[in-house]
């Protein structure tokens, strides 16, 4: 047995042993992630809502369900609140569309880089791929899609159909 282990040992071409600590290992692949840009893309074209979706996919790829959990109760008032206070918007246009998702993005971007920078660059730095921006894009044009029927569906039952037919 000694004669064995004198062999491995004097062996030049025997790989060293290493001695890796477990909790200085890198962190496992979680998946595909949306970088800070694509999120911040996704919400001048979808508001809020394509936010807390893009949001709410990384935490919940970082396994932060509470996290998770409280972006999609953010994301939800925050939507509410900016469909009822377009019902009142005298001339609504696309360009103030735009100008109100730019101030919603300008405040997503820090509050995405303070809760998930250090993850994302530590993500980048690995070589581990992200989602395109066209792929962010796409989810803030659905995004502007749904948030425009919901508009409609709310602008139809408050002010098109007669309050009559809806309480009677």
């Amino acid at each position: 047995m000694k004669a064995q282990e004198k062999k491995i040992i004097d062996n030049p071409y025997q790989a060293p042993e290493s001695h890796i600590d477990p909790s200085a290992a890198d962190e496992e692949y979680t998946g595909k992630l949306y970088s800070i840009a694509a999120i911040s893309i996704a919400t001048i074209f979808g508001s809020f809502l394509a936010a807390g979706i893009l949001l709410q996919s990384n935490f919940n790829k970082f396994k932060q369900s509470t996290a998770a959990f409280i972006t999609i109760i953010f994301t939800t008032v925050a939507t509410i609140v900016f469909l009822f206070t377009s019902l009142f918007v005298e001339q609504p246009s696309l360009l103030l569309y735009f100008f109100y998702n730019f101030l919603a993005a300008v405040l997503i971007l820090p509050i995405s880089y303070i809760f998930q920078g250090e993850k994302l660059l530590a993500h980048e730095q690995a070589n581990y791929p992200v989602h395109s921006l066209f792929k962010a894009i796409l989810i803030g044009i659905a995004c502007f899609f749904a948030m425009g029927l919901m508009l409609s569906l709310a602008v139809l039952l408050l002010f098109i159909i007669p309050i009559d037919l809806i309480f009677n």
